[in-house]
């Protein structure tokens, strides 16, 4: 990625591979676009892990590795390059995502990027350093902005598709913000599709919460967002917290976890640590009444598996 890695007929790869990208991808044979954009991985701030000193990583070519500071001056530089070329390259409407993390330093890119995705959370790093990466880059980044909160356990151990707890912690730590979010098996198990009572309120439909009235506030340690259709609450505390609703709401009628979604009407709420809740403005109706009757509470949607 480097500037002075060698080049081939005159292009490095990261002069190379917008153009490639855009022979290839922009356009199907009949002329039109079948892709919107770019996803590019390890795009971190620190590459000096991978060894530094004269006996690893040659980054410019002369023989000798380097130090970490030149080193990673150069691999962001390259980086530069990269990002640069691939805007220059692409459709202007193709959007250019990375994976992101907690470094500030990572965010000199956030200007020439759409977003990033966040995986292992909240697992790899602090709950805090998350979210102040997450809001920075939602903050920073080039419109139209998109970010992707990835939750799993950390490494490659399988993440239990029935911890409805994580679930619920990531998702509602994600809606503080304006991503997506995903639940899977971790960064070897992204094609995991499971599905949740509450990306769609058991069945109602996607986008049930209508669009944020505001950003988020705190309140004893909880973080809570009113959207349209409902609120949105969040504990990253390790303990449960009592918190005020300002009036009633109710519970989802859930499938999968009915002790936590059980459909109550609440003006407050006990929220377990790193724990989360959906509530509704209005109460479930008779239709989903008749679902959660019929449903197992082990309901996975197909390609779960």
């Amino acid at each position: 990625v480097t500037d002075t890695c060698p080049e081939i007929q005159g292009d490095t790869w990261s002069t190379f591979l917008g153009g490639w990208l855009n022979e290839r991808l922009a356009v199907d044979t009949t002329g039109a676009t079948i892709w919107t954009g770019v996803y590019l991985d390890c795009i971190w701030y620190d590459m000096a892990w991978l060894g530094t000193g004269p006996e690893y990583v040659d980054t410019d070519n002369d023989m000798s590795g380097e130090d970490p500071g030149s080193f990673n001056d150069q691999w962001q530089s390259g980086l530069d390059t990269l990002i640069e070329s691939l805007r220059v390259s692409l459709p202007a409407q193709w959007r250019i995502m990375i994976n992101g993390d907690p470094e500030t330093e990572s965010l000199v890119h956030a200007p020439r990027v759409n977003g990033c995705l966040l995986e292992q959370f909240p697992n790899k790093w602090d709950w805090d350093e998350y979210m102040m990466a997450y809001t920075a880059w939602d903050a920073g980044s080039a419109s139209p902005a998109m970010h992707v909160i990835d939750c799993s356990i950390i490494d490659e151990a399988p993440s239990p598709k029935t911890d409805y707890q994580l679930m619920r912690f990531g998702l509602t730590s994600c809606l503080m913000g304006n991503g997506y979010y995903g639940y899977d098996d971790g960064d070897r198990g992204h094609d995991k599709r499971w599905w949740y009572d509450e990306y769609d309120n058991v069945g109602q439909g996607k986008g049930y919460l209508g669009a944020p009235v505001a950003g988020y506030t705190i309140q004893n340690g909880c973080w809570i967002r009113a959207f349209e259709n409902g609120l949105a609450v969040c504990n990253p505390t390790e303990s449960p917290v009592t918190v005020d609703l300002g009036g009633q709401y109710w519970k989802m009628l859930g499938t999968q976890d009915p002790v936590h979604n059980d459909g109550s009407a609440v003006t407050s709420l006990v929220v377990p640590g790193e724990d989360g809740y959906i509530l509704l403005k209005t109460p479930p109706g008779p239709e989903q009444l008749t679902m959660s009757l019929e449903m197992s509470e082990d309901v996975f949607y197909p390609g779960d598996e």
